[in-house]
């Protein structure tokens, strides 16, 4: 049995269930997933808590039971209620950790590792972000066709959804929040967006842009472009569901991203025959960028 560890958002989440997938494809053992980090994150310095959200998909996924995880991370199911506990724990699960071969960490998060397969065991215990197309390459028409969203559209939402896909939709996510304090991320600049429409105007394209952001109220007041029409997905127009911004970035046809796992994701699974994908390079990894898509 392979168990791998969530962590992170919802983009985090498919890179991991993805990797674990493929690894217990690969091996012909089953799959499992554990969440508790989820809900510890809080308690950890630097961490924020997340929910857990591949329940946004209809495919079947199981979660690991503590005494399954007991086996490769020492008292996961205890909760201390101080910081020396807190402490004690994890300096315990880290010796641990270091001394079971069955316990797999990832070495290196910015390069695709081609030797993983033979490394990592039949039954083990996996942690890391694993953040490439090439880690599931082999099994990417059986995710496509399990990764189905479990619910419909709000009514809101499949209003905007026939708009997108009835014109050249582009996808325009603009991650800013939290990308903006931190020197590892790329955000979406003005430049680039620029850049991307130039590059799908010289194609038969005529691009209608569809803004998705965290900062919807920034890209009203700066993104403003003379050239092609730009629809602002606002909260206000098809509610906060996180579900439902997601799915409908999916039904566009093209898209122009931030470095954002959410975003990769979105436009992984869309489903148009000649989608375009154009974002800024990773500022570490080499193995970020999916097959096909252009790096501005």
């Amino acid at each position: 049995m392979i168990i791998v560890r969530l962590a992170g958002g919802l983009g985090n989440q498919l890179f991991q269930y993805a990797f674990g997938r493929a690894l217990a494809h690969y091996h012909n053992v089953s799959l499992k997933v554990d969440t508790h980090w989820l809900s510890e994150a809080s308690s950890h310095p630097g961490e924020t808590a997340r929910d857990y959200q591949l329940d946004l998909f209809a495919t079947p996924i199981e979660v690991a039971t503590h005494a399954e995880i007991r086996h490769y991370v020492p008292f996961v199911d205890l909760h201390p209620d101080s910081s020396v506990l807190r402490y004690a724990k994890r300096a315990i699960q880290r010796v641990s950790r270091a001394l079971n071969p069955r316990y797999v960490v990832e070495t290196d998060g910015n390069s695709f590792d081609p030797a993983i397969w033979q490394r990592i065991p039949a039954d083990c215990y996996v942690t890391g972000y694993w953040q490439s197309e090439a880690y599931f390459a082999d099994i990417q028409h059986q995710l496509r066709s399990t990764l189905r969203f479990a619910q419909p559209l709000g009514e809101k939402a499949a209003r905007l959804a026939q708009q997108l896909e009835a014109v050249d939709s582009v996808c325009v996510h603009v991650r800013r929040t939290d990308f903006l304090s931190d020197a590892k991320q790329t955000t979406l600049t003005l430049v680039h967006i620029e850049q991307a429409v130039r590059e799908l105007l010289h194609r038969p394209i005529k691009p209608n842009l569809f803004v998705f952001s965290d900062d919807i109220a920034w890209c009203q007041q700066n993104l403003l472009l003379d050239n092609v029409p730009i629809h602002y997905v606002s909260n206000e127009e098809i509610g906060d569901d996180l579900g439902d911004h997601f799915q409908l970035m999916t039904r566009c046809r093209h898209f122009i991203l931030s470095v954002s796992t959410f975003g990769w994701w979105a436009a992984w699974l869309a489903t148009y025959p000649q989608k375009m994908v154009l974002h800024p390079p990773h500022r570490t990894s080499n193995s970020w960028s999916a097959d096909g898509w252009l790096m501005l």
